[in-house]
């Protein structure tokens, strides 16, 4: 029977373990080792010899597991190595970053350096010396500066630290006169590293990459470029460039090895028993989402940018182009996924991680057919979906038909038989419970009190409280907070144009500040060119019926009529919305904060509208406010702190001193001058 192996990856929060920081996809790798296990050795599962014909046991080397990309193939790796089962993969873990690789390298680092804290760590940490976190720790303390200047300090107290300063030493000297080779045969045999890495888990792999890079250093030695530190360049430009080195092993090394490839590779191939997984992985969509696109029939396709409002649109042929890149590569994937399941000579298992957001593929709909509906079948964005969409409806499916909740399927009969299992983390990857104690009963190795600890409170803990960027309005805010004030809007002018309800009174002064940044000032002598101008608007789809009915035509000429709008207009030059930044001291954010130690805070502010005169800048500020006449005073001493700042910005950008400012109120007509 097929097999559909569901690995259930949501996070259960509990008080004693938590998934936090495993990825699905681990767990799922994980459970499909587990699942080789007991397909091998306790089911002992039969299939077809193939060059007897007869029935035999099945054995690791039966099994090929097919992925989507090379990390999953990695994960694979890592669960079966973890499980002392042989595996060999297409792509292989990164050789460079083996464990007896990477130590024995960082060894090589130190004997050319040994002020190099990472690889000095490393060394010490590993099974090699074997120093323990504590030790370290300690060591860290008897100096200060680099790592080997405290390790020297250590030495003259500590054995173990003596000790591996005398191998250090030793091989330091030995670096002068032998060659890369000669010092990794030292460290391998001389110091047991290679009985070492013999006895760990997968120890017959880690061996031959071993004698791999013994090989690969007496090679080295062979050309022009010789020496430690030559060699240490050359591993250093490797990983600089992304590149890598072949590991010690390849598909004909081991018959009874799991295989491990992606789908790609094993197009033309069988293998008796045949995992897929990664059918959670989404399909790569970056390529359809990109600014510009093209197609060989269709040409290319890119968004119309309008600079001036900040409003990206998308063209319909852009459209459709993404549309005929979609089709073509979920029928890409589609042909991926059937090549996947047609591998299997005589055994498929299906993985499958969920987690509990992911619900796309349990509101499956079908046809009179009984099958899914290709519109809701277009959606899917990973082969799980698919897959799991389909095996919903068969009679073999209950407990998936309950897991989803959807009793009203009615379940087909086929000749096919599934069997569905869920495997939630089985995999030993839950870290350890809180509470738990280890050996030594370390729950007494505290170095204070837990009361001591509560209590503790950080010093810098104000800074929290200062950002990094705030706007003007923000600022006002805060040094003002007896003020009643509305939340900022959250849709912005232009989605504001798209709408046909009637707007709030937040929205009314969005739109007329709106108007007014865009109105033609030169146009702007009576109340009908006014008018005119916003019939203009709408028909350039700058604001809706209803956004232009809400403007207030009357107090817009008003405006311009009076003595401030008029030398407005007679000005040679203004500016509106005019966005400016400038430093602030985190003092100057109110009382209550810990500025100690604080950088200046980034303060952003948008002028409504400014214009040149002979000896300065005159500002102007619109408010919507509804103050009737002799309020506007009044109303304005809650915004004398932002236009001080409007002021101080703009003069400190432009170098030309803010000789006026002034708050027009359109509600009532009224001029204040701050």
């Amino acid at each position: 029977d097929t097999e559909v192996l569901i690995t259930d990856a949501t996070e259960e929060k509990s008080e004693d373990a938590t998934l936090d920081g495993i990825s699905k996809e681990e767990i799922e790798a994980s459970n499909a080792a587990e699942r080789m296990i007991e397909m091998i050795c306790h089911d002992k599962i039969r299939i077809t010899d193939k060059e007897t014909g007869q029935l035999r046991r099945a054995k690791f080397g039966d099994i090929a597991v097919l992925c989507r990309n090379k990390k999953e193939c990695n994960l694979i790796e890592e669960a079966l190595d973890a499980r002392g089962i042989s595996s060999v993969s297409e792509s292989g873990l990164n050789y460079l970053d083996s464990i007896e690789v990477t130590t024995v390298l960082s060894f090589l680092q130190i004997i050319d350096n040994p002020l190099q804290d990472i690889p000095l760590i490393a060394v010490m940490r590993s099974a090699l010396f074997r120093f323990s976190a504590e030790e370290l720790a300690w060591i860290r303390t008897c100096r200060d500066g680099r790592f080997y200047n405290a390790v020297v300090a250590a030495a003259e107290e500590n054995k173990k630290a003596a000790d591996f300063l005398a191998v250090l030493s030793d091989l330091r000297k030995c670096a002068k006169y032998m060659g890369v080779d000669e010092l990794v045969w030292k460290i391998c045999y001389e110091l047991h590293y290679f009985s070492i890495v013999g006895a760990m888990t997968g120890g017959a792999l880690r061996e031959a990459n071993l004698k791999l890079l013994l090989s690969r250093c007496s090679d080295y030695e062979q050309g022009t470029l010789t020496g430690l530190f030559n060699f240490m360049r050359y591993i250093e430009m490797l990983r600089e460039n992304e590149r890598d080195l072949a590991p010690a092993k390849t598909i004909t090394d081991h018959s009874d090895a799991v295989k491990i490839m992606t789908i790609h590779k094993s197009k033309g191939l069988e293998f008796p028993i045949v995992f897929l997984v990664g059918t959670a992985k989404k399909f790569f969509l970056k390529d359809v989402q990109r600014s510009i696109i093209w197609d060989e029939k269709l040409g290319i396709g890119l968004d119309w940018v309008d600079t001036r409002q900040r409003v990206r649109f998308n063209l319909p042929l852009k459209k459709l182009i993404e549309s005929e890149m979609l089709t073509s590569l979920k029928a890409e994937e589609m042909r991926l996924l059937y090549v996947a399941m047609t591998r299997a000579k005589e055994k498929l298992v299906l993985s499958a991680a969920l987690i509990s957001r992911e619900n796309k593929w349990k509101t499956t709909e079908y046809n009179d057919d009984g099958k899914i509906y290709p519109a809701l079948a277009d959606k899917i964005l990973c082969m799980r979906d698919w897959v799991l969409g389909a095996v919903l409806k068969h009679s073999d499916a209950g407990e998936l038909r309950e897991y989803a909740q959807r009793a009203d399927i009615l379940p087909t009969c086929d000749s096919s038989h599934f069997n569905i299992s869920f495997a939630g983390n089985r995999c030993g990857l839950v870290p350890k419970a809180a509470g738990d104690e280890d050996e030594s009963g370390a729950q007494t190795e505290y170095l204070y009190d837990a009361k001591d600890r509560l209590a503790y409170e950080y010093k810098y803990s104000g800074l929290a409280n200062i950002p990094v960027k705030m706007s003007v309005s923000e600022l006002k805010r805060r040094r003002m907070p007896e003020e009643d004030f509305s939340t900022g809007l959250i849709k912005s002018p232009a989605e504001l144009a798209k709408g046909l309800n009637e707007p709030t009174g937040a929205e009314r002064g969005t739109i007329t500040h709106y108007v007014l940044q865009h109105i033609d000032i030169e146009r702007t002598e009576s109340q009908s060119m006014i008018e005119q101008q916003l019939e203009e608007m709408v028909k350039r789809g700058m604001i809706s019926v209803t956004q232009k009915d809400t403007t207030d035509a009357t107090a817009i000429a008003k405006f311009f009529a009076s003595p401030l709008g008029m030398r407005l207009k007679n000005s040679k030059k203004y500016e509106r919305e005019f966005d400016f930044y400038m430093l602030v001291s985190p003092k100057e954010l109110g009382e209550g904060h810990k500025c100690e130690g604080a950088d200046d805070v980034m303060l952003q502010g948008i002028a409504d509208c400014f214009f040149y005169e002979d000896d300065g800048i005159v500002l102007i500020d619109y408010k919507t406010d509804r103050v009737g006449k002799g309020g506007a005073l009044k109303r304005s001493e809650i915004y004398k702190l932002q236009i001080e700042y409007y002021a101080r910005g703009i003069q400190d950008i432009l170098g030309v001193p803010v000789k006026e400012k002034y708050l027009y109120f359109l509600n009532c007509g009224e001029a204040v001058e701050m």
